[in-house]
């Protein structure tokens, strides 16, 4: 029975670790602020780290022409999806934390994004 249980308590122990690595995958953070993409983006991992990179340093242009030569042939191939923005501390008064929820329409082939929707903004209780 002590055995069971303790077989039991490594395989929950393994399991959770496993669902936090996997849950924590799409979330990045970064001088106060925290971007979160779909657990079923598109996106590969390093198109995302390249446009968090472009929304926390604001540097996107969405007038960019393309530097890949499948884009300058073809066009963009592009894929839409729902990312949330987290500006932490905003606020002196709770709610604290600033919330953006945007469209954010990007290229697969080169990387560049190519338009921004906000769809909503609103304060949440995120920091003390």
């Amino acid at each position: 029975m002590k055995k069971l249980l303790t077989s039991m308590f490594a395989i929950m122990l393994t399991l959770n670790i496993i669902l936090n690595v996997s849950a924590n995958g799409n979330i990045y953070n970064n001088n106060g602020i925290t971007i979160e993409f779909s657990e079923t983006t598109a996106f590969t991992t390093e198109q995302q780290a390249v446009i968090t990179q472009m929304i926390i340093n604001d540097t996107i242009n969405t007038n960019a022409t393309p530097y890949n030569l499948l884009c300058t042939l073809f066009g963009h191939q592009t894929t839409t999806e729902t990312i949330g923005i987290i500006e932490h501390c905003v606020s002196d008064t709770a709610p604290r934390c600033l919330k953006t929820v945007q469209d954010i329409t990007a290229c697969t082939r080169c990387e560049t994004v190519i338009d921004i929707y906000t769809i909503s903004s609103y304060y949440i209780n995120c920091c003390d």
